[in-house]
C-alpha cells in the first residue's frame, strides 16, 4: 500500500509498504480518506524534532485522520463496514496511574501517531481499536473528519479550565485550534467570545465560526486593543492558542480577577511571566497536552451542525502531492488555515 514516508528533513517521498491485513478481535481495518497537517508535522518536517521527540529514522506523518471502515474484528459490536469514523491516534498502555485515573493523555507509553518512532495515518489503510474509532454522521462534510482530533484538543482545555453560561471568553490565535476553541466556548453556552489574531483572514474565519468580536493584534498590545470594544467585560476564561510565548504577559493584563487561563498553542520552552500581578489578580493558570476522553464530545459538537466547520479547510492536496503539501505547508499563503492530504 502507499505511504508518505519523511526519510530526512525535508524529504517526504511515496513508497509502498506492507499491507496491514486484517483486524483483530477487538480492531477495525480502516481506508484512510483524509489527514490534516498539523503544526507538529510542519515541525518535523522542518527540523526533524520537537523538544525531545527526535526523527531517528524514517516516519510516516500524520495524525489527524478519517476513513471508512472496510473491515472489522469479530468482537467489535459498535461500528459496521462501511461506517464513516474519526481515528482518535493514541492508544496508551492502559496499564498505569495516568490511565487508569482518566488522564491517559499523560500516559508515558502512549503509541500516538506520528510522534517518534510510532508511524502515522498518511497511508492507505491502518488497523485501530474499536474504542479509539468513533462513527461519524454520513451527512458531515467528509473534509471535518479529521478536524475532530484538534476540536478534541479544544474540548479538553474548556474542560479542564471549566465553562459556565454567562463567561466573557478571550482567544487569542485563530488558527485551526483557536477557530475550534471559540466554537466550544460559544457551544458551551459562553455570552461573549472574542477572538484576537495578526492574520486579517483568520480573523475573518473566526467571525464565519460565530464569535462576537475580533482585536486585531500588532506587537502584542491586546490590552489598547481590548479597550476599543464598548461594554465588554474582563475576560474570566483566556485560552492562547498561538503559541506565541511573548503574549502572556498581555493576557495577564486583560484578565478579570480570579480568571483562568489555558496555554494550548504549543511555544518556545521559555515564558515570561508577571508573577506579581498574576498572583495579585489570583489567576489560575493551566496547561494543556493533547486530550483524554474528548473524543466522543468533539463528535457530538461537529454532529451538532452548529458551526461551519468546513470553512477551516482552506487547502487540499492529493497523496501523490504530499511533497509540495509539507512545502506549502512551512510557507502557506496568509489565507491558510487547514491543509489536508487526500487518500
Amino acid at each position: 500500500m502507499k505511504a508518505a514516508i519523511l526519510s530526512d528533513k525535508k524529504n517526504i517521498i511515496l513508497e509502498d509498504i506492507p499491507d496491514p491485513g486484517s483486524p483483530s478481535s477487538f480492531e477495525v481495518r480502516v481506508k484512510i480518506l483524509s489527514v490534516g497537517i498539523c503544526g507538529s508535522d510542519v515541525h518535523y518536517y522542518s527540523h526533524g524534532r520537537i523538544g525531545p521527540y527526535v526523527v531517528e529514522s524514517p516516519l510516516i506523518l500524520g495524525h489527524e485522520a478519517c476513513g471508512y471502515v472496510e473491515e472489522i474484528g469479530d468482537e467489535v459490536t459498535s461500528l459496521s463496514v462501511g461506517d464513516f469514523v474519526a481515528l482518535e491516534p493514541g492508544i496508551p498502555c492502559h496499564k498505569c496511574k495516568e490511565c487508569f485515573t482518566g488522564k491517559y493523555n499523560l500516559c508515558k507509553g502512549v503509541k500516538f501517531w506520528a510522534t517518534p518512532p510510532i508511524n502515522g495515518a498518511l497511508v492507505e489503510y491502518v488497523l485501530h481499536p474499536e474504542s479509539f474509532t468513533y462513527k461519524l454522521p454520513d451527512t458531515l462534510d467528509q473534509n471535518v473528519g479529521p478536524l475532530i482530533e484538534p476540536l478534541s484538543v479544544s474540548v479538553h482545555a474548556l474542560r479542564k479550565t471549566g465553562i459556565s453560561p454567562g463567561d466573557t471568553v478571550f482567544v487569542s490565535g485563530s488558527g485551526t485550534v483557536g477557530n475550534l476553541t471559540s466554537s466550544v466556548a460559544k457551544y458551551s453556552g459562553a455570552s461573549i467570545v472574542i477572538a484576537s489574531d495578526t492574520n486579517t483572514n483568520r480573523l475573518e474565519l473566526a467571525k464565519k465560526m460565530g464569535v462576537d468580536n475580533t482585536i486585531k493584534i500588532d506587537n502584542n498590545e491586546i490590552l489598547s486593543e481590548l479597550y476599543k470594544i464598548e461594554s465588554v467585560p474582563e475576560p474570566n476564561l483566556i485560552y492562547e492558542c498561538s503559541g506565541n510565548s511573548e503574549v502572556l504577559n498581555e493576557l495577564i493584563k486583560i484578565a478579570a480577577p480570579g480568571a483562568r487561563i489555558a496555554l494550548i498553542g504549543m511555544g518556545n520552552e521559555d515564558y515570561k511571566l508577571n508573577a506579581v500581578e498574576a498572583m495579585a489578580k489570583e489567576l489560575e493558570i493551566y496547561t494543556v497536552f493533547r486530550y483524554s476522553n474528548s473524543y466522543g464530545i468533539a463528535v457530538q459538537i461537529a454532529k451538532s451542525n452548529k458551526f461551519q466547520f468546513h470553512n477551516l479547510i482552506t487547502d487540499t492536496f492529493s497523496i501523490d502531492e504530499v511533497s509540495r503539501a509539507f512545502e506549502y505547508a512551512v510557507n502557506p499563503d496568509p489565507r491558510t488555515c487547514k491543509i489536508l492530504i487526500e487518500l
